[in-house]
């Protein structure tokens, strides 16, 4: 095992290994991003740590090939479907967000974040303070969405979609099974 492996008797053979091995288990994706945070660890033991490694042994093997990105989009009538079946849910937040989501391509994180004092309707932008890559950006706003957050009501935990993570895969499931579509993730929209 990879793990009973002195750093100092680590070799892209090894690493050959483990790759080989997790590529039974898990999907090329989730080993090519354990392989750079091993690469990364031991790039860093090289460089600020002083630990000897005559050379980086991620670096030497093939890497899974990068996945293939999901292109699927709303289709014919889906949207409206799909805008039907959010109406006929309980949570009087989905239909907004899913609206706010077609409207702004904003990631489903970073809707679930976004609270009201990065909101400038006026000014038709809302700022993101934390992104999936880690840096700050700020998202225009169509008029469209300035109409939606226009009409939102104000929730006092300060955030514009007071929706939990777990709680929105619950009502999308349901949604699009009302809506009788298939396939289709919200990160898709």
């Amino acid at each position: 095992k990879i793990t009973q492996t002195p750093l100092s008797h680590l070799t892209s053979t090894h690493i050959a290994k483990y790759r080989d091995d997790r590529l039974k288990q898990v999907a090329p994706g989730t080993v090519r991003r354990e392989l750079s945070i091993f690469s990364h660890a031991l790039e860093t033991a090289r460089k600020e740590w002083d630990y000897y490694l005559p050379s980086n042994p991620v670096a030497g093997i093939r890497k899974p090939p990068e996945p293939k990105g999901r292109d699927r989009r709303l289709e014919g009538d889906e949207e409206q479907r799909l805008l039907d079946g959010c109406m006929r849910s309980t949570n009087h937040w989905l239909l907004p967000l899913v609206c706010f989501a077609l409207e702004t391509a904003m990631r489903r994180g970073e809707l679930l974040a976004l609270e009201w004092k990065d909101v400038h309707v006026a000014q038709s932008w809302v700022h993101l303070p934390d992104t999936k890559n880690g840096s700050p950006r700020d998202v225009p706003l169509s008029p469209k969405a300035q109409a939606i957050l226009t009409d939102l009501p104000h929730d006092l935990s300060g955030r514009v979609f007071p929706v939990h993570f777990e709680a929105l895969k619950g009502l999308w499931r349901r949604a699009i099974e009302r809506a009788g579509i298939q396939d289709l993730h919200f990160h898709d929209l």
